[in-house]
């Protein structure tokens, strides 16, 4: 409902280009396409500041951004090629200039999705937060004194780090800051930080740090329907929102600078339901059996209503 499908066409490998192919398999799938972004002169606008590198990283994510357009309406990557695409993203981080160094799927993914989340227009930004972002309430509370702060937090990285079992699994965690300092009784330690989910978006991603050498399943994704939990604002009871695996990144190899990444999608009709593994230009069925969740590194789930 909200991941678009799309026809299936494999993308080579130009060197160590994997996980871009991998990404983009993913991105144009994304519900990113219909948004419209903002150029240089509004964001000088916006911000009353000028900057040579916020002009650059503009015209170099808006090229990204329409070169993604281009694959997304015609199905067609051999013209212009990851090779292209890695030689824009090192144009504002030398770390992507070289087709032949590895990169992590899920850092690049954040990248892009970060740049939509600041240069959409102003009329695109809730269906953006609608589909990508996970609202947070923190409160901190000083136990001095009883004095109580909370913040509203909308990114969390576009994205939940499956390190983060407790936030995941009960939908809030809590823990003492022991270097804080009370804005009001101005007492040092013995305050309480509590992160509550409160919303969810359409669509969840679940990702594994590249330090992570193996995965366990205390987090319940290795299902492919998940329950996740949350409390709405100004409410103590906790409700369930259903999530179907869609799609998951694969990494082969325990570095993400010499592993090999590819994406399984899943491929839905009225009479049947497969995976698609997109391994570089290789597009073939699969089970999507144990041992590839064994190297998942991101889970890409959608919403269900």
């Amino acid at each position: 409902m909200f991941i678009k499908k799309k026809n299936y066409q494999g993308i080579p490998n130009v060197g160590n280009s994997c996980y871009l192919s991998s990404l983009l398999q993913l991105l144009i799938r994304l519900p990113i396409f219909e948004y419209e972004l903002e150029n240089y002169e509004e964001y000088k606008q916006r911000t009353n500041h000028s900057s040579n590198y916020i002009e650059k990283y503009i015209q170099v994510f808006t090229n990204i951004y329409q070169i993604l357009c281009h694959y997304h309406n015609t199905n067609q990557f051999a013209e212009p090629n990851p090779i292209h695409i890695i030689r824009l993203l090192g144009q504002i981080n030398p770390q992507f200039m070289s087709p032949h160094e590895q990169q992590d799927t899920q850092e690049v993914l954040t990248l892009i999705l970060d740049f939509l989340n600041h240069h959409l227009k102003n009329e695109f930004k809730k269906q953006f937060d609608d589909n990508f972002k996970i609202h947070i309430l923190k409160e901190i509370l000083c136990n001095h004194c009883n004095y109580k702060i909370q913040l509203n937090d909308t990114c969390l990285n576009l994205s939940l780090c499956a390190e983060d079992k407790i936030l995941i699994n009960t939908g809030n965690k809590s823990e003492i800051l022991n270097d804080y300092k009370c804005d009001n009784c101005k007492n040092i330690g013995n305050v309480e930080k509590k992160q509550i989910i409160i919303k969810y978006p359409n669509i969840l991603m679940i990702y594994y740090p590249f330090y992570i050498q193996t995965i366990s399943n205390d987090i319940g994704c290795l299902n492919q329907i998940i329950n996740m939990p949350y409390t709405e604002q100004n409410c103590e009871e906790i409700k369930y929102l259903k999530y179907k695996l869609t799609m998951g990144v694969v990494r082969i190899g325990y570095f993400h600078s010499i592993g090999h990444y590819y994406i399984n999608i899943l491929e839905e009709n009225e009479n049947d339901t497969k995976w698609i593994r997109c391994n570089d230009e290789i597009v073939q069925m699969t089970n999507f059996d144990i041992n590839e969740y064994i190297n998942i590194r991101m889970y890409i789930f959608e919403k269900q209503i």
